[in-house]
């Protein structure tokens, strides 16, 4: 934004290790934004500008929302900038400023991972200006009747219902995969049964990546709860360590295996 602001040592460290706390990363045309965490129904997201200048979104009403998510205000502020408000607001690490602006945001997708595009300007003014983000996700949505579009499918919960289930038959040698997402904290109890145990799952934290080529489809990522080994298993109960899409890879581990996955988060 304003190229006045000086980069904080702070903006730095943040934008370098985002992977080991950030919900949400984008690129975008003033920088990688992230999404850094929540104050109440509130949404803090920090920019970097490229590296070279930095400071804060903060986006009312946002505050957990991954899935159906619409339009929302709110405000920008940097420590710096060139143009001087009236009166101040909240900016980066608490730090009141007079370089603020409004915000208003319309999410392309409306689910997690989201396209965004924004207007901003300066204080009270006009919004007139443009911003847009691109997820930097290790998500790959299919988009095409490739194998990888044919064995994925995304987890939806019934309005109201916090529990799903799936009755299906994997090949040997292949494999299934489901999509969910879910808030930091909340439980998720995974439940497989299937005949002499042949199908195994397991769970992939976000940020992996899924990718397809030739018709070979490849995981990389970080396994979720790595320390109990949640690796080719059957069951698994625990609390969720971050926000965001989580993967779940099915397989059978010497036939084809007719399977039921019983998924319950609250």
């Amino acid at each position: 934004m304003n190229k006045t602001l000086v980069l904080l040592i702070f903006n730095f460290a943040l934008f370098i290790s985002f992977n080991s706390f950030a919900d949400e990363v984008w690129n975008s045309n003033h920088g990688k934004v992230i999404y850094s965490e929540d104050s109440g129904t509130t949404a803090l997201w920090r920019y970097n500008d490229d590296g070279r200048y930095g400071g804060i979104i903060y986006i009312e009403n946002l505050a957990g929302v991954y899935s159906n998510r619409g339009a929302y205000d709110g405000y920008w502020a940097q420590d710096k900038g060139d143009v001087l408000c009236k009166t101040e607001r909240d900016g980066v690490n608490g730090r009141t400023t007079a370089y603020w602006g409004r915000f208003h945001i319309q999410f392309i997708d409306k689910d997690y991972p989201s396209r965004w595009q924004a207007t901003w300007g300066n204080c009270e003014q006009s919004l007139t200006k443009k911003w847009k983000g691109i997820p930097v996700t290790a998500v790959n949505t299919p988009n095409s009747e490739s194998a990888l579009q044919q064995s994925s499918e995304v987890i939806r919960f019934s309005k109201g219902a916090s529990s799903a289930s799936y009755a299906k038959m994997i090949p040997q040698k292949d494999n299934h995969y489901y999509y969910f997402t879910a808030r930091k904290g909340q439980t998720l109890n995974l439940d497989l049964s299937s005949v002499e145990n042949n199908a195994v799952f397991s769970i992939y934290k976000p940020f992996y990546r899924l990718t397809e080529s030739d018709g070979v489809i490849e995981v990389k990522g970080e396994i979720l709860d790595g320390k109990k080994a949640a690796y080719q298993m059957m069951h698994w109960l625990g609390e969720l360590p971050m926000s965001g899409q989580y993967l779940i890879t099915m397989e059978a581990k010497k036939m084809d295996a007719n399977y039921k996955l019983q998924i319950f988060i609250k």
